[in-house]
């Protein structure tokens, strides 16, 4: 009976804010930017030993910046360009030669277009969704086997929280994105993995 009167009494508070409806638009168009981190994932950011030179690529730092058409209250198409900072660490060692190590740094530029989701509104806070692709460039084509230019698919889930109690925006994002690299070229398809974790200001 204890129990049951702790969960009326837990719906009855949390009630109002479920059933919140969602503070009212800022207008069709959205701008937002943010930065975070990357994680690569699998063998293409591991260590690949070799008989001479032996090498492994970590990304770092990402930052990025979109805007948005608002085609409903909850759905919006994103254009999105990023850039994604990277490090490749080396070392040379071959027969009775002096061993060398050394990094080399580099970055990948993206452009994709994203369709956006937003649900659950529960006063200020959204939860979001968004999935989409588009094309990338950059020096990761050098390290991990790619031509200078291919392609990649993006999904992720995140919440947003509007600093404004009458409107969507201005909002504070956090989000985390996968992120599918595919390269065509040369007959087969060449694939690599990451993880991201993104802070941002929509406005």
């Amino acid at each position: 009976m204890k129990r049951l009167c702790l969960f009326l009494l837990l719906v009855q508070v949390i009630s109002p804010y479920l059933s919140a409806e969602p503070a009212s638009g800022s207008g069709k168009w959205a701008f937002g930017i943010y930065a975070g981190w990357s994680s690569g994932l699998g063998w293409d950011f591991d260590w690949h030993y070799r008989s001479s030179i032996s090498d492994k690529t970590t990304l770092g730092g990402h930052l990025g910046a979109y805007t948005r058409y608002e085609v409903s209250d909850t759905f919006g198409v994103q254009l999105d360009a990023n850039y994604q900072a990277g490090l490749n660490e080396w070392t040379f060692r071959y027969w009775d030669w002096p061993e060398e190590q050394g990094e080399d740094r580099f970055g990948i530029y993206s452009l994709s277009l994203q369709g956006v989701l937003h649900f659950l509104p529960i006063r200020r806070l959204r939860v979001y969704g968004l999935g989409g692709g588009g094309i990338s460039s950059g020096a990761w084509g050098e390290y991990g086997g790619f031509s200078e230019l291919y392609y990649h698919l993006v999904g992720g889930l995140g919440v947003k929280f509007g600093l404004s109690s009458s409107r969507v925006r201005p909002a504070l994002s956090l989000g985390g994105t996968f992120h599918h690299l595919m390269d065509p070229a040369g007959g087969s398809t060449r694939t690599a993995d990451y993880v991201r974790l993104s802070l941002g200001l929509e406005f």
